[in-house]
This record gives C-alpha cells, sequence and structure tokens, in this order.
C-alpha cells in the first residue's frame, strides 16, 4: 500500500500501515506536517516510490504482511470467526434491548 496522507486521520492511519503494521511506504520521503502541506509531490517522485516500492525488498516484505492480514481478516469473517462472532453478538444484544424496552 503506498500512503500520501492529506488530512484528519489519514496521517494515523498512514503511521498504522507504514510504522506499525509494515505493509506500506509513503509516497513522499518525510513525514508530513501542517509546515509542508503546500508542498507539491511530483510524477516523477510518484513513478520512483512506486517503482522502488515493487522492486524492493522493502515492498516484498509490505505485500508480504498485507497478504497476511488478508488472510487474517477473511478467517474473521467465516462462520466463528472473531468479526462474525462479534456481529452476531452484537445483533443479539440489540434485540435483547429491544424486546425488553417493548415490556418495560
Amino acid at each position: 500500500m503506498l500512503t500520501w496522507p492529506l488530512v484528519f486521520e489519514q496521517f494515523m492511519n498512514e503511521r498504522l500501515v507504514v510504522e506499525v503494521k509494515g505493509c506500506g511506504v509513503r509516497i513522499h520521503s518525510k513525514r508530513r506536517t501542517s509546515e509542508g502541506l503546500n508542498e507539491t509531490v511530483t510524477k516523477d517522485v510518484i513513478a520512483k516510490t512506486i517503482s522502488q516500492f515493487m522492486e524492493s525488498e522493502e515492498g516484498e516484505k509490505a505485500r508480504f504482511m498485507a497478504n497476511e492480514m488478508a488472510k487474517t481478516a477473511k478467517a474473521a469473517m467465516e462462520e466463528n470467526g472473531s468479526s462474525k462472532n462479534d456481529l452476531n453478538r452484537l445483533i443479539y444484544d440489540l434485540m435483547s434491548t429491544k424486546k425488553l424496552t417493548m415490556f418495560s
């Protein structure tokens, strides 16, 4: 995943993807700050970053991590997966609350 945050939570998402999960790289070489908001990133910089990402060991690691996260997400949504169970529990809790308020 290539990141290029512009506003709000995108900066936190970029940090999660690049620094924590290790499944992406920044389009720009330095972390953006409010002083650098008007900075222009040229097409050459973007092309170079994409090329390096596709051909580098860092890019290979990022693709591997992204693949692992995809497997985890898929498993979470399968029958008896953590996300599926949490969603079912939420629905059950909401329906139980609705029944309680109907009979109060």
